[in-house]
């Protein structure tokens, strides 16, 4: 859904940010706003995630599922997992592959060789269905309400590209 916010700016936001947020009593007007994909490119007409989750690991099984349980736990807006592995050899292809099964929101990229941080973000972006992307190496982990902060920021700073934590 696109907005108008009270500075004037148009900005993309997530369909249940609507009520959730109270953007009409905070001043937000709906725009009728129909996008050609033509235009902004084929991308755009495959997006279905709010956010897409990039989970990046090269072995460090152990860390790796303490930061998925704190995804899972801690993740209230519509996510996609994607997980990119590096050619682990410590059992965290077959882990990834156990939660692909088990959750419709994991997209899986299982690289051979150890493509590096650029090269296996780069192959998550690539997977990528949402309209915001978080990137997380495996020893992170999330706390309460990270989505929803990230989100609030981009929502009332339109201009802000980029938004990542201290510590």
């Amino acid at each position: 859904m696109w907005v108008k916010n009270p500075s004037g700016r148009i900005v993309e936001v997530p369909d249940s940010f609507w009520v959730e947020k109270g953007l009409e009593s905070q001043g937000y007007e709906k725009m009728n706003i129909q996008v050609r994909p033509e235009v902004i490119g084929a991308d755009a007409r495959r997006r279905s995630y709010d956010v897409s989750i990039i989970i990046m690991a090269w072995n460090r099984l152990d860390m790796t599922k303490k930061c998925l349980d704190s995804i899972f736990e801690h993740t209230s807006c519509n996510y996609e997992l994607i997980l990119v592995d590096n050619g682990s050899k410590d059992g965290t292809p077959e882990y990834f592959k156990e939660l692909a099964e088990k959750h419709q929101n994991i997209t899986l990229v299982l690289n051979e060789t150890n493509r590096g941080v650029a090269g296996g973000r780069n192959d998550g972006i690539k997977a990528a269905k949402g309209r915001y992307l978080a990137f997380f190496d495996n020893d992170s982990t999330v706390g309460p309400k990270w989505d929803e902060i990230m989100l609030e920021i981009f929502l009332h700073n339109p201009s802000v590209g980029f938004v990542g934590r201290l510590g």
